[in-house]
Order: structure tokens, then sequence, then C-alpha cells
């Protein structure tokens, strides 16, 4: 059985681990308390490359994962390399597409890679000066080097802005990271990152996640590491993806292998979906947290066979196919982060399930899911074990992630084990992929009707908001759609769409308390006009919210349902403002 050895102690590290784990004897230097349940942990720091080569050597490791951005920068790819050791991880050199934003930001200037405008500083006073003569705000400050992701601010005023730039520049907040700075112009759009795997030449997508960076509900409080995160990305289209690829990631290894940067690794595109298309946010030159914790369980593909294949130069022979499930990682946090916060609180409640012991590798999580239609599994990041149970030991705990055959699915599956977790001070959000549920249902009365409901799910589609069509005649299928109306779960809007006599619109108002939104199409004799009638002549009781004859209507009726929902979710009132600009 080969050996692998897993540089790091996070919850990716967990994650890493989990996936190699039925190939291989595998080693996590230093690990956590999920690691050592699931592999051995050996206790070197990321950083000791000294000793971390001489276990390497003597216990006869055939492959080294890193996880982390630190030892990557220190040179741990050249430390293992000078010694015939095989390691996945880029050189020192190409560590600074995540080491540098100066020279990141340069880099995609050079091989046309679509970023936003910016301008790099090295001295307080010239970065003020320019801040002062800005009229367009908000902008984007971003520390030069390593910040542990949190060297980025949005600076909503002038006044934020220096006030950012004295904290970075002259009190060093971040060291030496901190005394240079980029300066850029602010994206509006939906945050997504793509992984690669990339040997500099060429390259293979392992999949994507949205991530939430906020502390609270509702994308509000402080940045943190990573609140949770959902996979695959939710509105990434084939032919969004085919974009990605060729504007970013194409050029992108292009420019590797023109500046001879020696990459043999994970890359990582921090993204934003804008209304020009994708941009690049950042690179980092490793897998993302907690990215990695939603991608893993439903990757598709063998990971450490592909990063054997990559070592080997036969990255084109790796197969990795497209998810067939949804994934939603919820972390679990500790009082005070991500600030102060507290360690040592004991957890109680990690074996609990009802019926079916936690899968402990991909391949239980799969047979489950067959099972189930989903599973779950828990990854650790900030734990120790102890002779009496498992502790935490940082910010950021735990991460559950659930899996399923929709985001609802995996959604429900997270937040029902983790409620089964406790430890003093234990927090999480209550929000994760609840932008990527549908709470949108449309309806029409015939597949006719797909290409006039398209005016509107453009719009949906747009702005990244989740929806269902369905086809269903009150007329010819009434029995089914008396079923599906009574047994379907999730929704929060129906629109329904139909025209001549329009039936549909108010039988579904009779059959939910839902608001219904009807809109009548411009067919028939009365180019639509009796199917407006119809619908604004409802009973008492069976109230239809009727729009206009046609595709204005539709149009109306989408933007109508994110109205109701904006009174409930910010992601819904954030699409409106969106879609107004």
């Amino acid at each position: 059985m080969k050996k692998v050895l897993i540089i790091g102690s996070g919850g990716r590290e967990h994650a890493i681990a989990w996936k190699v784990k039925k190939g291989a004897k595998v080693y996590v230097a230093p690990g956590n308390g999920g690691t050592a349940e699931i592999a051995t942990n050996v206790p070197i720091n990321v950083d000791d490359f000294a000793t971390l080569v001489n276990f390497a050597r003597s216990e006869g490791i055939d492959l080294t994962i890193v996880g982390p951005e630190k030892p990557i920068s220190l040179g741990i790819y050249e430390a293992f390399s000078e010694v015939g050791l095989k390691i996945l991880a880029p050189s020192k050199k190409g560590a600074k597409l995540e080491a540098s934003k100066i020279f990141a930001k340069n880099f995609m200037k050079k091989y046309g890679i679509l970023t936003a405008d910016f301008r790099a500083f090295g001295r307080f006073e010239e970065a003020a000066a320019f801040i002062k003569s800005r009229d367009k705000f908000p902008v984007v400050i971003k520390a030069d080097g390593l910040a542990a992701g949190k060297g980025v601010v949005i600076a909503k005023s002038p006044e934020e802005a220096l006030e950012t730039l004295k904290s970075f520049m002259i009190d060093g907040k971040f060291g030496e990271a901190s005394k240079k700075v980029v300066i850029e112009d602010f994206l509006e759009g939906q945050e997504f990152s793509i992984f690669v795997l990339t040997d500099g030449r060429d390259f293979k997508v392992l999949g994507g996640a949205c991530d939430y960076k906020r502390l609270l509900d509702g994308d509000r409080g402080p940045n943190t590491g990573g609140m949770g995160s959902v996979a695959p990305v939710p509105f990434l289209t084939h032919e969004k993806l085919k974009k990605v690829v060729e504007k970013i990631i194409e050029p992108t290894v292009t420019g590797i292998q023109a500046e001879g940067l020696d990459y043999r690794g994970f890359l990582y595109f921090g993204l934003i979906w804008t209304a020009e298309g994708p941009q690049v946010l950042e690179y980092n030159v490793r897998l993302g947290d907690p990215e990695t914790q939603a991608i893993m369980p439903i990757l598709e593909g063998d990971l450490l066979e592909a990063a054997e294949l990559l070592l080997e130069g036969r990255l084109r022979d790796v197969e990795i196919k497209e998810p067939q499930k949804k994934a939603v990682t919820v972390i679990a946090a500790s009082l005070g982060y991500p600030i102060k916060y507290v360690t040592g609180k004991r957890i109680s409640g990690l074996n609990y399930d009802e019926d079916t012991p936690l899968p402990a590798s991909p391949h239980a999580l799969r047979a489950w899911g067959e099972a189930k239609g989903g599973g779950h599994v828990i990854f650790h990041a900030g734990t120790e074990k102890r002779d009496d149970g498992i502790y935490t030991a940082g910010g950021r705990v735990l991460a559950v992630t659930g899996v399923g055959e929709s985001y609802e699915n995996a959604m429900s599956r997270a937040y029902n084990r983790i409620e089964k977790i406790h430890f003093e001070g234990m927090y999480y959000r209550l929000d994760i992929g609840e932008k990527w549920t549908r709470k949108i249902l449309i309806i029409a009365g015939s597949e006719s009707d797909k290409e006039f409901v398209s005016s509107g799910t453009e719009i949906l589609e747009k702005l990244g908001i989740p929806y269902e069509f369905k086809v269903i005649s009150a007329h010819r299928n009434l029995r089914e759609l008396v079923d599906f109306i009574s047994n379907f779960r999730g929704f929060e809007v129906i629109i329904a769409v139909a025209g001549l006599s329009a039936h549909l619109p108010g039988v579904i108002a009779g059959l939910t308390s839902l608001p219904v939104i009807g809109v009548p199409r411009d067919v028939g004799p009365l180019n639509g006009m009796d199917a407006l009638y119809s619908m604004v002549q409802m009973p008492r009781g069976v109230p239809v919210a009727t729009m206009a004859i046609g595709k204005h209507g539709m149009i109306n009726a989408v933007l109508y349902a994110l109205r109701i929902l904006a009174n409930k979710y910010p992601w819904a009132r954030k699409a409106l403002e969106n879609w107004r600009k």
C-alpha cells in the first residue's frame, strides 16, 4: 500500500486525507483530532522542512501533498525535490501567485487575464494621494503578502480607505505583508472559485464552489476564513465554465509556462461573475478552506491517482467527471472567532447518528448515498484528541458537509447533523446554501410556453437565482398537478403561465397558501385578453396577483417574485439591487 504524507492541520487537510485514505496509508503533519481517527498524526510543524524530509525518507513516503500556503511560499517543494522526494506543491517562485498580490496582478495584466484595474503602492503617501484623487468608491485594498485570508478590505469611503492604508502600511497590521498594497476597482457580482490540478503545461478542473466569508447570517459581520461553502457552483453552466476556461484558466497556465514558474500542484482561482462575465479576484496556490470540505465528498475521480499521474507527466490521462451530487458545508466556530476566541472546550455529539454509522471514507459515503439519496461527513479543523475525547483547539472547529441530490437535500443533511453537535460557545451560520435552494417555482401548461418563460428565467440566470420550471396542464393533467402542489417542499413563490381560458393560476391558488403570480400569454383569438380577465376575476379566497399580458408580464412576474423574497432574504435584496444597476 502506498504511503502518503499530508502537510497541515485544518479541515482542508482532513478532507484530503479522507479522500485518499482508501488507496493509501496516510500520515498528517501535524494533523488534528479528526485526522487522528483516520490517519497517523505526526507532530511536526508545517515549516520544519528538515524534520519533515527526514520523516518522509525514513518512513518511505511515496507522495507528499501540501495543504496550507505557508510552507509552499517558504519553499517546501524545493526541500523535498532536492532529495528526490515526490511532492504535490508549486515551487517557491510559483507560490508568488498567492504570496504577492502585486506579482499576481502584474502577471494577469501581462497575459491578458480578466481582472479589475489596479495600482500598486509601496509608500503610504503615494497610496493616500491616489485615494484622495478618486471619486469612485468603494475600492478594494489588499495587503501584498500573505495575511491568513484577512488582508483584504472593501473601503466604502475615502475615510475608510485612508484608515485601512494607515493600518496596513504604517501600523503594520500584517507585518511585512502589508507594507505594500494593491488598490483596485470594486467589482459587483457573484463570487465563486474554481480549482484545478496543473503541471504548468496542462490542467484538469477538479471542481468549483461558493464560500461564505462573513461571520453572520445575511453576509454581515467581519470577514473570516470561511463559514461555509456549497459545491458545485450553482449558477455555473457549461457555457459559463467554458468561458472561464478559455478567458482565465488557459491564459494563466500559458503564463505559468512562459514565466518558468515550475508549477506542479493545485491552483485556486478566486473569481467573480460580473455583468461583463468572469474576472479574477485572486490566485491561491493550494486548495481552499472550507471549499475543499464541500468538493471532496462529491469529487468524481481518484485524487491520489490524479496526483501521481501529474507528477509522472501524464496529467492528460486523469479523468475527472462532472459531480452527480450537491454538497453544503457548515462551519462550527469557537466563541469570539475571528478576533479572540476561546479553546479547550469538550465537543459532544460527534459520534451521534440515528441509524447509520458516519461514513469513514468516500467509498462509505457513496454506498450510503446510493441507499439513502445522500449522506454527511464531519471534517475537523481546530480540534485535538485527548484521552477523554475531542476538544476545541482553534477558531474554526468543525466542517459538517451534507451531500444529496439537490442543494435543499444537502443543506438539510448538514444542518440536521450539526444540530447534534455541541461545545461551549459554539456558533454557526444558519443560511449556508439558502440562496441556492429553489424558492421560485414556474409552472406552465404547455411545452410551447418554454420560449415565452425564458424572457423571465434569463433574468434569474443572469442574477444567479435558482428556480424550477415545470410543465403541467390544469386541463389535461389535473391529478398530476394536484399531487405535485400537495407534495412539493421549499418553494415560496409560484409563477403560473397560461393562455386562453387560463385555469392554471386559479387551480394552483386554490391548492396552496403560497403567493401565486399569474402571467397571461398573448395567444388565441383575443391575444391574451381572455387569459387576463380569467386571472383577475378569481373568486373570493383564491387570490392571484396578475401581471400584464405577454413577455413584459413575465419579466415583471420574476421581479415581483424577487420582491416577495427580498422581505426575508438578503440575497434576494442584493439581486434586485444588481438588476437595477
